[in-house]
């Protein structure tokens, strides 16, 4: 899980990546701005004056906000212990809403939203690994332990039957389990290649 000094360390990566440094909007707001985009309006008032509206920028902006408010939470040890997997699955969120900003036959999903998408969809479906003895002690010196790392999130999630996937959610049945969550640097990995394509999408729309 993540410690309170790396939470601070992610949200301040966040930040740099994905909002404005002048506005501290998130930095898909400068979509409004294209007119072009898909499903971009323009909106007129009473008073003549109007401004460009796209829902891309907002459902985005709306994701982007609700992680760094997310990262800001935690205030103690425990906090962290209990946001850290919330923490992947919002960022599973955040990856699908910026992946679909531009068509997916115009790029292909880079390693670090592969890792992403990994970890929620093992997350997302606890069969087995529900019973996993996880979150009681530091296993570090204990045999027997099961880990459940970036590799093994990987592996499963390449995995195409569901009865082999059920299978291996089992292996972490009443096992002590190690979880190693991506690190930090990982994560800013995935803040770097989303700030790419919002800023591929505010040039493809200009």
């Amino acid at each position: 899980m993540y410690s309170l000094d790396e939470f601070r360390k992610l949200k301040a990566g966040f930040r740099a990546k994905l909002k404005a440094p002048a506005s501290n909007e998130p930095l898909i707001c400068n979509l409004h701005e294209c007119m072009n985009a898909p499903g971009a309006i323009e909106i007129r008032y009473a008073d003549g004056t109007s401004v460009s509206h796209v829902a891309e920028a907002c459902n985005v902006a709306a994701i982007v906000n609700s992680v760094d408010r997310l990262l800001s939470l935690p205030r103690s040890t425990v906090a962290c212990e209990e946001l850290s997997e919330v923490l992947l699955l919002r960022l599973d969120v955040l990856r699908e809403y910026v992946r679909d900003l531009i068509p997916y036959e115009t790029d292909t999903e880079a390693a670090s939203e592969k890792l992403i998408r990994a970890w929620a969809g093992f997350l997302k479906h606890p069969r087995g690994f529900v019973l996993a003895h996880r979150c009681i002690v530091d296993w570090a010196d204990f045999e027997e332990t099961v880990a459940l790392d970036n590799s093994a999130v990987i592996d499963f999630s390449e995995l195409r039957s569901m009865r082999d996937k059920d299978r291996e959610k089992d292996r972490f049945r009443n096992a002590p389990v190690r979880v190693r969550l991506p690190t930090v640097a990982e994560l800013e990995e995935f803040f770097e290649v989303s700030c790419t394509r919002m800023k591929q999408a505010i040039v493809e729309y200009a």
